[in-house]
């Protein structure tokens, strides 16, 4: 059976491969390839990946802490305004974006994945 259609593209069962084998582009899984070589190749794949998981939860966790700053600044605006009422609404808001944090553990996957990147790093 052949991976590639006739227009040249991979089929169905050619991608479905090379992403249960994780394989990145250049990578046909079954060619000579030294030991050393094979482990770099596959350690810088896998730190690649591990770094752009951590800048999405970095990301992730930034915005959830900074929508929680805003809006306790505008707890601050509003009690200023005599507008006291909107706060309990507001401070619920807090409440989720901090709790959004917490049940995803974001800072704990965060450090997990920053020690993964470093111990990978330091073996290649």
């Amino acid at each position: 059976m052949s991976s590639v259609d006739s227009s040249g593209q991979p089929t169905q069962q050619a991608k479905l491969y090379r992403e249960v084998m994780d394989l990145q582009k250049g990578d046909n899984g079954v060619h000579d390839i030294a030991v050393d070589e094979y482990t770099r190749v596959r350690l810088d794949h896998t730190v690649g990946k591990y770094r752009a998981s951590a800048r999405h939860l970095h990301n992730r966790l930034k915005l959830l802490e900074n929508t929680g700053y805003i809006l306790t600044g505008l707890c601050t605006a509003l009690i200023l305004v005599n507008e006291e009422a909107w706060v309990a609404s507001v401070i619920v808001l807090v409440n989720i974006t901090s709790n959004i944090a917490a049940v995803g553990m974001l800072e704990d996957r965060l450090m997990r994945l920053n020690v993964a990147i470093v111990k990978a790093a330091n073996l290649r």
